[in-house]
């Protein structure tokens, strides 16, 4: 017998079951028209994360693209926070024979992107992409990429991430938001990229449990991925690589621009320019012109070579400049490790 959701839905047989949340196929109560109904476990909310999901509803409500299934509905019931949203009659990614062709793998990896990316432009990240939420419907073939924000919004408060390492998915969880960070676009970016490694060859997404990665992941351990081993096409490898920088920066800009990459077959090149473009810059930028009084006109204390930076007969070269520019990244990128050591220590021996 069905149960009954907030007098409006109708609870039918269970899809799937996680640590954190139960998947339900269900229905309107006046209508047969499938629904998905997710509900998220009591023991993960509280009231402020209850109040941050009320306002996910209202934003993903408004989300409105061909390529991800509508929300219906969202609130807080005795059984834990729900979510209605729109069934995709088809099968998960999770579900799908695999592993794919190159080609196979690169438009479905595309069409994800074109979801991706109409979230992102009105302001909303994933947070976890993984093979569960990504359906392919049978009628047309169509990809749909399903809870945009929701896990997102569950798994990020400080004292849920220990408990979302034991959850399967977290595999799929790019190194910054291992480490503390909240979800991104670039985040996202480097999900698309374990999207189509598993694709490709789904034994090394599912060979290592989630909390195995996140150990590898916060000891800084760097990882390999088999597949990429110089058979799949040269396009197809670059842009994984370049979706799986451990580094966000280094990352594709955009989801977009993940997309044109795949469908183009071609990736180009902007990390070797990167440096180049920011010396040329500094370099080119336009000095103020400095008049040089004569010697004799100044008084004799002020001329004393090699006092300051530069003596008054070492001129400033080009060089000087690009020195200054790397160390300038260098100290940067110093502080970052900075913060990221002090963050292990806090969550490894301090327990914070």
């Amino acid at each position: 017998m069905d149960r009954i959701l907030k007098s409006r839905y109708k609870i039918q047989e269970k899809i799937s079951d996680s640590p954190s949340h139960v998947t339900y196929k269900g229905a309107m109560v006046d209508s047969d028209k499938s629904l998905v109904i997710k509900i998220y476990r009591r023991q993960y909310l509280d009231s402020v994360l209850i109040k941050q999901l009320k306002k996910e509803v209202a934003s993903l409500s408004r989300l409105d693209s061909p390529f991800i299934p509508r929300l219906i509905d969202g609130d807080y019931g005795w059984q834990g926070f729900y979510f209605v949203r729109e069934y995709v009659d088809g099968s998960s990614l999770r579900e799908t024979k695999l592993p794919l062709e190159a080609d196979q793998a690169a438009e479905t990896a595309a069409s994800i992107c074109d979801a991706v990316g109409a979230a992102h432009k009105a302001g909303i990240v994933h947070g976890s992409l993984t093979p569960e939420n990504i359906f392919i419907a049978r009628a047309n073939n169509r990809i749909k990429v399903a809870d945009f924000g929701i896990k997102k919004a569950v798994s990020e408060p400080v004292e849920q991430r220990a408990k979302w390492l034991m959850d399967p998915s977290s595999s799929f969880t790019a190194p910054e938001v291992l480490l503390g960070d909240n979800s991104s676009a670039r985040s996202d970016i480097y999900q698309i990229g374990l999207l189509l490694i598993f694709m490709l060859s789904p034994e090394s997404r599912t060979a290592k449990k989630g909390i195995e990665y996140a150990a590898e992941t916060l000891l800084g351990g760097k990882q390999s991925y088999p597949i990429l081993n110089g058979k799949l096409p040269k396009y197809l490898e670059d842009v994984i690589r370049r979706c799986v920088e451990r580094d966000p920066l280094m990352r594709f800009a955009s989801a977009p621009e993940i997309a044109a990459s795949l469908r183009s077959k071609s990736v180009p090149d902007k990390r070797s320019g990167f440096m180049d473009m920011l010396e040329t810059d500094y370099a080119s930028a336009e000095e103020p012109e400095i008049k040089k009084e004569e010697p004799e006109n100044l008084p004799e204390e002020t001329i004393k070579p090699g006092i300051g930076i530069f003596s008054d007969d070492t001129p400033v070269e080009k060089g000087d400049k690009i020195n200054l520019v790397k160390w300038v990244f260098f100290s940067v990128w110093v502080a970052i490790a900075a913060g990221i050591a002090y963050s292990l220590i806090n969550i490894l021996l301090l327990g914070e």
